[in-house]
């Protein structure tokens, strides 16, 4: 059953890479991680009847949300996204799973190689696809590939990059790098801020499992901005931030609708105050106020107004408890960027809502705990 979860995990890029012409895969894929990550989560021994009446509150708080909402195609989607995100911050404490994750990749590392060669390969051609960019912010062309949008594909470019590093440390092949550098290249051209800084953490993360690796192709980068720095103003993600400090507002608008958001809650009775207006409440509001259907990209705003107090808390327990769990393995700079790469996505953007981004958490969190006598008969960490 594990290895069902691991599969679906790891090969998730694939799926979501075809997602223009077979998005029904994507979804087969998310559902799939629902039902065997709820099934492990019954059998697991060690997780508290507590937890387990969370998640249950949960499934029953947003099925009745999704019930009673008001326009069910915004929020069809957000019942299990918040259900998978849940799974996966308690799989990602479970050290018994992450190490069985970690044998698994180990197991399947020839065929996961040639999953991230395949990827490689549609992304380029899609560089060459105009059909794969978009007019985005009323400010220009934004890279998205073959998804939905800039974000949604900067953020399984996260994935990629994550099961990319953690390939590297497995098989300590060098040529691994050069897969980096696609998926890093276009994130710049999504103009997406918040994955910018995300892809940031996460390398400065890796880089204390192997320096050497990710020192060079700082340094290699760092010279090719400086050469070429009238070109890479260029790049959408840089235009992007010299836009928008002309404009002097950084936050995209995000400050104006948050307050509105904030506000709207306060309006709310008592009762809604504790359970949520639902999940198309927050969608509502910003329609209001922006003339278009968008969540509230803060998942402690969006929460709030969604399934009110107790679910929020609900929620931010289980963060709460991953950071817990993170911080007796991680001190000092490791745990804050630990921090920057799961907290500020949350805050600026949104978690729970990226599916990509959440396994990717899960990833990152297997890749961290990797014993210095491992699996492997190497050493891991110099």
């Amino acid at each position: 059953m594990e290895n069902i979860l691991f599969f679906l995990i790891i090969f998730r890029p694939f799926f979501r890479i075809l997602s223009r012409w077979l998005g029904f895969l994507t979804d087969i894929n998310s559902v799939s991680i629902i039902i065997i990550g709820f099934i492990i989560l019954v059998c697991i021994k060690g997780i508290k009847p507590l937890e387990h009446l969370f998640f249950i509150y949960i499934v029953i708080l947003t099925s009745i949300s999704f019930i009673s909402a008001d326009m069910i195609s915004l929020v069809i989607k957000d019942p299990y996204w918040l259900s998978i995100a849940i799974l996966i911050l308690v799989c990602c404490r479970r050290e018994d799973i992450t190490d069985k994750f970690i044998k698994f990749v180990k197991s399947k590392r020839k065929l996961i190689k040639c999953e991230l060669i395949i990827i490689n390969i549609i992304l380029f051609i899609s560089f060459f696809d105009m059909s794969c960019y978009e007019i985005r912010w009323g400010e220009g062309r934004y890279f998205a590939s073959y998804l939905e949008g800039p974000h949604p594909l900067g953020f399984f470019l996260i994935l990629v990059i994550a099961i990319t590093l953690l390939l590297k440390i497995i098989t300590r092949d060098k040529k691994i790098n050069f897969l980096l550098i696609l998926p890093s290249v276009a994130i710049m051209m999504t103009g997406a801020r918040t994955v910018l800084i995300t892809m940031v953490s996460l390398y400065l993360i890796f880089m204390r499992i192997n320096v050497k690796s990710v020192m060079p192709w700082t340094v290699v980068l760092s010279g090719v901005i400086f050469s070429f720095w009238d070109r890479v103003i260029k790049i959408p993600i840089i235009y992007k931030f010299i836009a928008q400090k002309s404009s002097g507002d950084l936050s995209s608008g995000r400050f104006d609708f948050w307050l509105k958001d904030v506000e709207s809650f306060v309006e709310l009775n008592l009762l809604e105050k504790f359970i949520g207006g639902g999940f198309d409440y927050p969608y509502i509001v910003n329609y209001q106020m922006r003339g278009v259907y968008i969540w509230a990209h803060n998942d402690i705003i969006n929460l709030l107004l969604s399934i009110g107090i107790i679910g929020l808390s609900i929620y931010l327990y289980f963060i709460f408890k991953l950071c817990k769990y993170i911080h007796k393995k991680l001190r000092g700079i490791n745990f804050i960027m630990f921090l920057i790469f799961l907290l500020g996505t949350m805050s600026l953007n949104g978690f729970y809502n990226y599916t990509d981004f959440v396994v990717s958490v899960f990833i990152v969190s297997a890749s961290l705990f990797i014993n210095r006598k491992s699996n492997f008969g190497v050493e891991i960490y110099d």
